[in-house]
């Protein structure tokens, strides 16, 4: 199929949406006119060529879009949304026509690169999540640089980029440099590449790559929190420096505002000695909704309980049996003067009269005052 359309919208779709009062202010002065919008294709539709539009009327509709961009380094969500939406629709219209000119689908890739490191630093701020938009826009990524991998050397660099974290990247990379018209300067490239944000040379200085490294952070960030959480308790203390190390900062204030992001507290965070302690919460699997909550360990706090349940039975059997040897009975005759214990002495009761009488001499036990057995130890002691 060729299409026919000349404008960038056709003419039927443009006066029904204008009727209906369905035109963005995108495609109202002072920003210019209608675009085509993006629907989707129906089993057993009928495309009528008046409606596709030719390759050089996309590539001129890729450019007026494109010019919708403030200058500085943000995106508003619904430019974002319109651009995404537009884009799309010149994306089916080339495959109508089974057309892919690089002229049109390089600068709607790029624009996707850095749409997702705009989006991600300016919806932290907001009242939108990225996660709600992750998933189509990388959609759309993975799409567009797999199309493209092959077109130049600048698009296998950022398919290597966008798949350098994912578990099967060693066949990706075998199978780009397999069928890279410059597979030299690619294998060069990728020895030279080092991790964001500590390379300073080369590509690195590209905004693109460093976009796609950006967007990659939060995942690698998360990876090394989550294996140092498995592998430490909540009562090993982590020095923040090793953590700072272990990541790739260079500064500790780096470290302190990571694991602030990941609610994780940092203990002494002014002394040298700094430390974390993981497993105090959960580790949110993302910083941006994580949630603080107080949960119980339930098997832990079990051990406590049991613990400190021995603690208290183990005190109380000292105190008893201490106040047992303490509790003496003496002969009342002063030329035996025998001492007995309290457990010795009820042994020596008579039933009768439910007196306690000495085994020697038959003579009266009498209680000894616990002052006087007090004293009495402590004169042992001396002696």
């Amino acid at each position: 199929m060729r299409g026919c359309c000349t404008r960038m919208c056709p003419s039927k779709e443009a006066k029904e949406r204008s009727e209906h009062h369905e035109l963005s202010k995108y495609e109202r002065p002072p920003y210019g006119g209608p675009v085509k919008r993006y629907r989707r294709s129906a089993a057993g539709t009928i495309i009528n060529p008046g409606d596709v539009r030719p390759v050089p009327v996309l590539l001129e509709t890729t450019h007026h879009l494109l010019s919708l961009l403030p200058s500085e380094l943000e995106l508003p969500l619904d430019l974002y949304h319109f651009l995404d939406d537009r884009f799309r629709a010149i994306r089916t219209d080339l495959v109508l026509q089974e057309e892919a000119p690089v002229s049109i689908l390089h600068p709607i890739a790029r624009f996707y690169l850095v749409a997702q490191c705009v989006l991600r630093h300016s919806t932290a701020e907001g009242n939108v999540s990225f996660e709600s938009l992750r998933h189509l826009l990388e959609d759309q990524m993975h799409s567009l640089l797999g199309q493209l991998k092959g077109t130049s050397l600048e698009f296998e660099k950022y398919y290597v980029l966008l798949h350098m974290d994912n578990a099967g990247f060693s066949l990706t990379l075998r199978d780009v440099y397999m069928h890279s018209n410059d597979a030299r300067a690619l294998w060069s490239w990728f020895r030279g590449t080092t991790s964001f944000p500590t390379s300073h040379g080369g590509d690195e200085q590209h905004i693109l790559h460093r976009a796609i490294r950006f967007g990659q952070l939060a995942t690698r960030y998360r990876h090394h929190l989550r294996v140092l959480s498995k592998a430490y308790t909540k009562h090993d203390k982590f020095p923040l420096a090793d953590l700072v190390r272990i990541i790739g900062f260079t500064r500790i204030q780096d470290a302190h505002l990571l694991c602030l992001a990941y609610h994780i507290d940092v203990h002494d965070i002014e002394s040298p000695e700094a430390y974390v302690r993981f497993n105090e919460r959960p580790l949110s699997d993302d910083p941006d909704s994580a949630i603080l909550a107080q949960y119980i360990d339930y098997k832990y706090f079990v051990d406590v309980v049991r613990y400190r349940l021995y603690l208290i039975r183990t005190y109380l059997m000292e105190a008893e049996s201490l106040e047992i040897e303490r509790q003496t009975y003496r002969c009342d005759n002063d030329d035996c003067g025998r001492e007995y214990t309290a457990l010795e002495a009820q042994k020596l009761l008579t039933p009768e009269i439910h007196e306690f009488f000495c085994g020697h001499c038959n003579s009266k036990l009498l209680e000894v005052p616990e002052d006087l057995h007090d004293s009495i130890n402590e004169c042992l002691k001396k002696i």
